[in-house]
């Protein structure tokens, strides 16, 4: 069944420009129309073997325990690693000092991204989770 998750699930990422496509962690809408306003190149990118998804709690399992010992008293700790709206308020993602938490404790070794309620982060691009860029036009032909 995963296997067809996989294959199912795209995720969209919006840039202005090429200097943008630079970022470390790069957050995806599922639904195209959310993000569009971010840019006129658009990413998609699919969960590969190595995307983690917030829904499976023995996927996060180590996630979530390194994000309560970084946030030790919050009690939205669910809130804030899986935002509702990833791409608007990414939450723990926007947070340096837990990407860094999480670098130094080789988190990102094991995993490209992660699934969250509404799209994706992904850590990483990779051949396999990056599957298309899409050079668009706004709707006045520029």
């Amino acid at each position: 069944m995963r296997e067809r998750e996989i294959a199912l699930n795209r995720y969209y990422n919006y840039r202005a420009n090429g200097k943008q496509m630079t970022e470390a962690i790069i957050f995806c809408a599922d639904n195209p129309d959310r993000s569009r306003h971010y840019g006129d190149i658009q990413r998609v990118f699919v969960p590969t073997k190595r995307t983690l998804s917030w829904g499976k709690k023995e996927e996060v399992a180590e996630l979530n325990k390194l994000a309560a010992e970084f946030y030790e008293n919050a009690d939205d700790l669910i809130d804030i690693l899986y935002p509702s709206n990833i791409v608007d308020t990414a939450g723990a993602w926007d947070d340096i000092e837990f990407i860094n938490f999480l670098y130094d404790r080789n988190f990102f070794d094991g995993c490209d991204g992660i699934i969250t309620p509404d799209g994706a982060v992904f850590f990483e691009i990779n051949a396999d989770n990056l599957i298309e860029t899409n050079y668009l036009q706004d709707d006045e032909g520029c």
